[in-house]
């Protein structure tokens, strides 16, 4: 297609797209952008010379709290304060200026509700502005406090999570916790509920011979502790399989018959410590078959003794036949 025969829309284009780089390439260009600068600087300018509102935040900060009482209400933690000034003085205080926590000092309350007019801080936060700048408001406008004298009592604390011995290795004994009780402080309504303290859940693994270590306490709402943590002691020892032969016992049957199992006596194979290992003998540990938990013709077997020396306990048989009879 030649020049001539270009349709309109198309050559007008082409002409206003050269008009166009020609001016992105001139001085016209760098001179219309600086005229727009100088005006937006001037318009800014002028724009902060007038009274804008703005809201600035002051941190509060509570010391000496009244011993023997505990603060019921909560507390707010920062004020909003309003202020007015000109744009300038609060663009420039804004980006320039930390603002101090307002202390509030509680220590002469006692129990009871008290009211605080935050307006009794207003010079206190004028001080940190500029002389120009004007409080409209504070929020909140007070502070409600309610103080509640603490009771105390003691309460024992008791191992939350998982202990998990070493391979070849048994548990000797329970988990030593010192101290065992701590006492707790609050007010009587919330300490009434609480009847002992957990740790936070620890889980203790791969445990070969003794174990010490220090478990925070897990708090508790409005409920303030003795110590925020306790020392758990745990001891194990290598064990072993040992196997004993123990008679079958049985529960007395109506009166004039009694029960006969088959065997009369099984074996028992358990783990025990090494320093355990001549103190769990068979005169230690019952096996008992109850004939009221029969299943068909055979009682399951249940074992109790020497529990806290012992584990991986395992009957053979598991169950055993047996027979009512009636005495001669």
């Amino acid at each position: 297609m030649s020049k001539k025969d270009e349709p309109f829309l198309l050559k007008y284009l082409k002409h206003e797209g050269k008009e166009i780089r020609k001016f992105l390439t001139s001085r016209d260009l760098l001179i219309f952008i600086f005229f727009l600068l100088v005006s937006t600087g001037l318009w800014a300018l002028q724009a902060l010379r007038k009274e804008y509102e703005t809201i600035i935040t002051i941190p509060i900060t509570y010391e000496k709290a009244p011993q023997g009482l505990v603060q019921q209400a909560e507390l707010p933690q920062r004020l909003l304060v309003t202020v007015t000034d000109d744009g300038t003085s609060l663009v420039r205080h804004r980006w320039m200026h930390t603002y101090s926590p307002i202390a509030i000092d509680i220590s002469a309350y006692t129990d009871g509700t008290y009211s605080l007019s935050t307006a009794e801080f207003e010079s206190q936060i004028q001080k940190q502005l500029n002389v120009t700048t004007k409080i409209l408001r504070i929020v909140p406008s007070s502070i409600d406090l309610e103080f509640k004298e603490l009771t105390k009592k003691e309460v024992p604390v008791v191992f939350n999570g998982a202990v998990r011995m070493a391979q070849q290795y048994i548990q000797q004994g329970e988990m030593e916790l010192k101290p065992s009780h701590i006492t707790v402080f609050g007010i009587k309504s919330v300490l009434d509920s609480v009847d002992h303290i957990e740790t936070e859940y620890t889980e203790l693994t791969e445990i070969s011979g003794t174990l010490s270590q220090y478990i925070k306490l897990s708090g508790m709402p409005k409920v303030s502790l003795s110590q925020d943590s306790i020392l758990c002691t745990q001891h194990s020892e290598r064990y072993t399989e040992k196997v004993l032969e123990v008679p079958v016992r049985t529960k007395k049957a109506n009166k004039g018959f009694k029960v006969r199992t088959f065997p009369v006596q099984v074996k028992v194979k358990f783990h025990v410590g090494l320093s355990n290992y001549d103190k769990v003998t068979a005169d230690k540990l019952t096996v008992f078959a109850n004939p009221e938990d029969a299943v068909g013709s055979r009682i399951p077997l249940r074992i109790s003794g020497a529990e806290e020396l012992i584990n991986s306990v395992e009957i053979i048989p598991s169950a055993v036949d047996y027979l009512i009879e009636k005495n001669d």
